[in-house]
């Protein structure tokens, strides 16, 4: 397609990746480990889902205390969902 000129190419040194998303029970073992705070705990939200409109678009808005502890509403998840994919987070 003509949006994806020019060609180039790229070389790649070595990495990794997961064959899965990290789950919440992941991360959580990464910030135990590192301390890290993400950029959505330093700002202090993120955007969570409200609803679906009636042309089926997420309506969503930015909700305060949202860390990637939540789910997509904002909600803290019980433990029993760590399994989850991890969300609320920046590239």
């Amino acid at each position: 397609l003509e949006y994806e000129e020019p060609k180039h190419y790229v070389i790649l040194t070595d990495f990794c990746i997961g064959a899965y998303e990290v789950t919440v029970a992941q991360y959580e073992i990464f910030v135990e480990i590192t301390g890290y705070i993400t950029e959505v705990e330093k700002k202090g939200s993120s955007i969570v889902f409200i609803q679906e409109d009636s042309g089926g678009y997420a309506i969503k808005k930015e909700k305060k205390g949202v860390t990637w502890r939540c789910d997509i509403f904002g909600n803290i998840r019980p433990r029993s969902d760590y399994n989850h994919p991890v969300i609320h987070l920046t590239w």
